[in-house]
């Protein structure tokens, strides 16, 4: 029964000779022959090692591996499964420079000797191992257990771990250099976009259009610089006309920024500005309830993903709305709420009715408050 192991041995030595020849004989001519030279190595190494594997167990199972001190068979197995395992991960980072190099010994990212080492990992290791799996399958009996020729591949082996392990380190430093150089060239780029965006921000004047103060407003910029184009947009003298021609905007996107900006902003608001959000949150619920209908890859989920902020700025500008000049825009919130309920898969159909009545009860107690 033992040399039907030969059948997956010849199926190793033959993937094994492929990936010889891809990887040192021959030199690919032209993108597309790389390419399949390519994928010809990375299916022929796991073949390869698929069939090398089975062809140790199989040689573990015929008496090949007997010197091992185990106690018992299923011990001596899962040690040879074990070793085996370690010489494949071992080899994975050399096969990968083997495979980047095939057909070359000259690279800007590894040396020659890195090249030729990887080279004698990817083929000789496993040469050797077949070679001794080999030997112990078909051998005369008298001859199979010959110290001389278990100590010959136990010292290749070896040898050749030492140097997968060796080449191994080698690029995972190599990798570690690569990564902190492209953080520290991140951080150059970031600091240097950071210092352009204040620059740009203190360039600002008071006669520059609300639109490029708004975008200095979010969490995105440093706290120093949003607190202080906040402070500034409330000190703008024609604030209110401003906000009541961003909230009545046709661009419902910088509409929904004039939302934002009462709820974000300093300043004591005019019922003129309180009816101008009324009209932005009534056109929002017709908005949302319109989309509702329309099938999307996104489904009831665009509500979470795109409107989740915009829904919580509505409620935030309805709460502050009540305060000054103590509008009551309760009956939006409602329109809104029934928009949200056409979405019923999205997590803001069951999240929202709670924060919408919270804010409701909120303006109640606000609009029954002595003034």
């Amino acid at each position: 029964m033992r040399y039907l192991v030969n059948l997956p041995l010849i199926g190793a030595l033959l993937c094994g000779g492929l990936m010889l020849s891809l990887t040192v004989l021959t030199t690919p001519r032209g993108v597309d022959a790389a390419m399949g030279a390519a994928y010809a190595i990375v299916y022929s190494s796991i073949l390869f090692w698929v069939l090398a594997g089975f062809t140790l167990l199989g040689c573990t199972l015929a008496g090949g591996f007997d010197w091992l001190p185990a106690a018992g068979s299923g011990s001596r197995f899962v040690l040879v499964l074990i070793g085996f395992g370690v010489i494949v991960l071992l080899s994975l980072l050399p096969i990968g420079i083997a495979i980047e190099t095939a057909g070359r010994i000259e690279s800007d990212r590894w040396s020659p000797a890195a090249i030729w080492a990887s080279r004698a990992v990817a083929s000789g290791l496993p040469l050797v191992l077949l070679a001794y799996a080999g030997w112990q399958i078909n051998a005369p009996e008298s001859l199979r257990q010959l110290p001389i020729v278990r100590n010959v591949a136990l010292a290749a082996v070896a040898a050749l771990i030492v140097t997968g392990a060796i080449v191994s380190i080698q690029e995972l430093a190599r990798w570690n250099q690569k990564a902190a150089a492209r953080m520290a060239s991140q951080r150059v780029q970031e600091d240097e976009q950071a210092a352009a965006h204040r620059r740009a921000f203190e360039a600002l004047t008071d006669s520059d259009p609300l639109f490029k103060w708004d975008q200095y407003t979010y969490h995105s910029s440093p706290d120093d610089i949003r607190l202080e184009a906040l402070r500034r947009i409330a000190a703008r003298p024609n604030l209110e006309s401003e906000l009541i021609a961003v909230l009545d905007s046709e661009n419902p996107l910088w509409a929904s920024e004039g939302v934002r900006l009462v709820a974000d902003l300093a300043f004591t608001p005019s019922p003129a500005l309180g009816e101008a959000v009324r009209r932005r949150l009534d056109a929002y619920a017709q908005q949302l309830t319109k989309e509702a209908g329309i099938v999307t890859h996104d489904g009831d989920k665009r509500l979470d993903y795109y409107e989740e902020s915009r829904l919580r700025e509505a409620l935030a500008a309805a709460r502050r709305l009540a305060e000054e000049p103590g509008a009551d825009l309760r009956p939006q919130i409602r329109a809104i709420g029934r928009a949200v309920a056409l979405y019923p898969k999205s997590d803001m159909a069951a999240r929202f009715p709670r924060d919408a009545a919270e804010t409701e009860k909120q303006i109640a107690a606000r609009l029954a408050a002595p003034r």
